[in-house]
């Protein structure tokens, strides 16, 4: 799972924000949270169905991929 699906997971559930001031504090459009959130939401059913691994990937800016902060957990 990307950090944003993470975040989006976060601010939605834990906090109960609503989707445009979520995607606001995200600096992304309305539009492009609802996307992020839906993938989250998808992975978490997946994984609490099926019995799957949720791993949190932090990724290096610019795109380099999975760097020394990975956060790996299980949900």
């Amino acid at each position: 799972m990307k950090i944003e699906e993470a975040e989006s997971l976060r601010l939605m559930d834990l906090e109960n924000h609503d989707q445009q001031r979520c995607a606001d504090m995200m600096n992304i459009g309305r539009t492009t949270f609802q996307r992020i959130y839906k993938e989250a939401r998808h992975k978490l059913t997946d994984s609490l169905i099926n019995g799957k691994r949720i791993i949190i990937e932090n990724e290096e800016p610019h795109g380099k991929g999975p760097g020394p902060n990975r956060r790996r957990g299980n949900w």
